[in-house]
């Protein structure tokens, strides 16, 4: 990274199934919470990058990032964009941010991210959440995300020739990992630590099969929130976060068709 780039303001709602909330309050909620704690000039915003997956399936509103306006009235005649990648929308937004800075055009960027999701019953989400595959031979036929992971595991206990049980040993480590991490998390959704081997014994109606290999709790769940940061060239006096690299790549991901064909 040719050029440092800071991280020095952040905000963050709590991640919760939160039906009295909306993508606008809580999009509203992360800016100006780091707008008002953080004491930060609004006016010294250059640009919005708005990380959103899919609200227009989820909350029937595309064009969200011009929103921002509605927010702080510091914010108005600023350029807003709206991101989606996937699973990745936050950290690509984050990605442009900084290149818009490195490239000289902006000196700071707001970048927020936003999900709101529980406005949908959960087939309606599964439906939602698989046009991010290549929906004409994925999502169409079928597949759900669940399922779309769960075959790349069968592909890699093939290739890899694996023990299914020590895949699921595995998996087990990765939940038990982010439940502790959730504990100490007063913001996060699932704040109740779990060990590998709870997990592991949990039964089939308390752990059902979602995908074969894949169970409830290898899965994420249905959430909303939204989280903020201020990235800037200027380092300021207190203590803040250097962004020291970043990188975005895309390669072929398929299951169901030849490469080259999709995506």
């Amino acid at each position: 990274m040719s050029k440092p780039i800071y991280i020095t303001a952040s905000a963050h709602t709590p991640f919760a199934f939160q039906p009295e909330q909306s993508v606008y309050t809580l999009m509203a909620s992360a800016i100006n919470q780091l707008i008002d704690d953080t004491e930060l000039d609004a006016s010294s915003i250059d640009a919005i990058f708005v990380a959103n997956y899919s609200a227009g399936s989820f909350n029937n509103q595309e064009h969200l990032a011009p929103y921002a306006v509605s927010v702080n009235s510091e914010l108005r005649y600023k350029p807003m964009y709206r991101v989606e990648g996937a699973c990745a929308s936050g950290g690509s937004a984050v990605h442009l941010a900084q290149m818009a800075i490195q490239s000289g055009q902006i000196d700071n960027a707001l970048v927020v991210g936003v999900e709101k999701m529980s406005d949908l019953e959960t087939p309606q989400v599964t439906k939602a959440l698989a046009k991010a595959s290549y929906y004409p031979l994925e999502g169409a036929q079928g597949y759900t995300f669940p399922g779309l992971f769960a075959e790349f595991a069968k592909g890699w206990l093939q290739n890899y020739k694996q023990d299914p049980q020590n895949l699921r040993q595995w998996l087990a480590e990765i939940s038990s990992k982010a439940y502790s991490l959730g504990e100490l998390n007063p913001l996060a959704q699932l704040r109740k630590a779990r060990s590998a081997e709870s997990i592991l014994s949990l039964s089939a109606d308390k752990n059902p099969l979602i995908a074969d290999p894949l169970r409830l709790h290898d899965c994420s769940p249905i959430s909303d929130g939204a989280a903020a940061i201020f990235l800037s060239k200027h380092k300021p006096v207190e203590r803040v976060v250097e962004l020291s690299a970043m990188s975005t790549c895309c390669d072929y991901l398929n299951i169901v068709d030849s490469p080259k064909s999709n995506y």
